[in-house]
């Protein structure tokens, strides 16, 4: 069977984060808003400017600052 929804890593210059489940296939665009909504995200960003987002879909999702 095919899962429905996937566990996607949340990584910040490659330190893992968090985790964040979403539906199996989602959009960058998608995945990310939820990604900048985590407080996590929100307090490591503080005072920097994101410089790139690498994204594996269904994998994890990498915030380089």
């Amino acid at each position: 069977t095919v899962d429905k929804s996937v566990e996607i890593v949340v990584q910040i210059n490659g330190k893992v984060k968090g985790k964040i489940t979403m539906e199996s296939g989602s959009a960058q665009a998608a995945v990310e808003a939820q990604v900048m909504a985590m407080e996590v995200v929100k307090q490591a960003l503080v005072g920097e400017k994101l410089k790139r987002a690498v994204f594996v879909p269904n994998r994890l999702i990498n915030l380089v600052i």
